[in-house]
């Protein structure tokens, strides 16, 4: 039992069992649940008890009662529901706080992801593991925390030193990155005033905290980790997009616009298939985002690695009319072919029967007679097969090459005669 000295320390002190179990815990490394405080008359004093502390006690340890899955689920539902009387019960059996129920939770996953911060204090002084990890996906308290928005209980696990490394799912998803795709701002705020890696990245698809952030369209939460220092054009791994990319093909202006003043590579393409943002941005008809982009000077000619298509390829094989123009006045090369089918804006927009693109083409000095070169067909002769009969006059009215004017099997309007004589 403790000696006179220690005694006299709770003489002007908290005379409650509780508070002696507590104190007591620095000599015996147990905690107070595994504790019983015996009068020499054998009476087992309850924490609530008020204690002399002049008399003489007798401490017992306890060890932990054995657990049933069933028992585990009983402590995770009363933690859930933030019912602390019921959870102090149970642990007084006593019981470990840190068995897992039938889905492989613990009492303390369950009352983090409600934001019990009371339940999770009184499972924490049972010694429950506070970096403990589920068993299908190794998701930790402080993970839970995180994802469910809870900033006090995200400060209480990280005060009562939660290891961030160890708060990481199997795909590597760490608790920055969740809270820099949910745009939760408090949160990640504070897990980077405890160190987390503003860099980091998930081992699934090497997704950074900026890029999910971009993705998402988090424009205060991409300003904080640019102001941070975060790395503006570090892509992802699966595909090789960078944060400007994601956030132009996924139509974020001001997300851009920041990435943008804060010097990230405005023509950074896709390992995959080489699409820059200006790309991506033509390809959806984001006319705004075209025009940010040009502003800031992105390259209006860069074509894709995969086919070679440029930006006004893509714009013309959509119908993006006013992208189209916007693109030509900012000195698009019109007659830019693909490297996959030799195919020009012209011809795709031939094809697909843009008239309003074809004229703005042929206005702008586009090669009518520019051929693809897998095929050898025209744009006259491509608009004729599809039945884009508008679009194959405005062509032959442009003076299409008469003696290259058909496709291998093409007739002028279906009718089975070759307007300018035989190819």
């Amino acid at each position: 039992m403790a000696d006179a000295e220690e005694r006299l320390s709770f003489a002007s002190a908290d005379h409650t069992v509780k508070a002696l179990k507590r104190h007591l815990q620095r000599h015996c490394g147990r905690p107070r649940f595994q504790q019983q405080i015996i009068r020499p008359s054998g009476e087992i004093l309850r924490d609530s008890d008020d204690f002399n502390a002049f008399s003489e006690l007798q401490l017992v340890l306890l060890s932990h009662s054995p657990t049933t899955t069933e028992e585990a689920s009983e402590l995770a539902t009363a933690a859930g529901e933030g019912d602390t009387a019921r959870v102090e019960d149970i642990l007084q059996r006593p019981q470990n706080p840190n068995a897992k129920d039938g889905i492989g939770l613990t009492a303390l996953h369950a009352a983090a992801s409600q934001g019990h911060e009371d339940v999770v204090l009184l499972l924490l002084e049972a010694g429950a593991d506070k970096d403990s990890s589920s068993e299908d996906d190794a998701v930790t308290p402080l993970l839970l925390a995180v994802a469910c928005g809870h900033v006090q209980m995200v400060r209480l696990l990280l005060a009562a030193y939660a290891d961030m490394a160890k708060a990481t799912q199997h795909d590597g998803v760490a608790p920055l990155l969740v809270a820099a795709e949910q745009g939760n701002l408090e949160v990640a705020q504070l897990l980077l005033e405890f160190g987390a890696d503003k860099n980091q990245t998930s081992t699934d698809r090497g997704a950074t905290p900026l890029l999910v952030s971009a993705e998402q369209g988090h424009l205060a939460m991409v300003k904080l980790l640019l102001d941070l220092g975060a790395n503006k054009n570090q892509a992802c791994t699966d595909r090789g997009a960078a944060p400007l990319f994601v956030a132009a093909f996924h139509g974020h202006l001001e997300v851009v616009r920041l990435l943008l003043e804060f010097g990230a590579d405005k023509n950074q393409a896709t390992v995959d298939t080489g699409a820059t943002p200006l790309f991506a941005a033509a390809l959806r008809g984001d006319m705004e985002m075209v025009r940010l982009l040009l502003e800031f000077g992105a390259d209006r000619n860069q074509a894709t690695t995969h086919r070679g298509a440029t930006p006004l390829f893509v714009a013309a094989q959509h119908g993006h009319v006013d992208i189209v123009r916007f693109l030509l006045k900012f000195g698009a090369n019109r007659n830019q072919a693909t490297t996959h089918r030799g195919e020009t804006p012209l011809f795709v927009a031939a094809r697909q029967g843009h008239l309003e693109i074809v004229h703005l083409l042929l206005e702008s000095g586009a090669d009518k007679n520019q051929a693809s070169t897998e095929t050898g067909e025209l744009p006259f002769s491509v608009a004729d097969q599809q039945g884009h009969l508008e679009v194959a006059h405005v062509l032959r009215d442009h003076g299409t090459d008469k003696n290259r004017c058909c496709s291998r099997d093409a007739s002028f309007f279906g009718s089975g005669a070759l307007p300018f004589g035989s190819c």
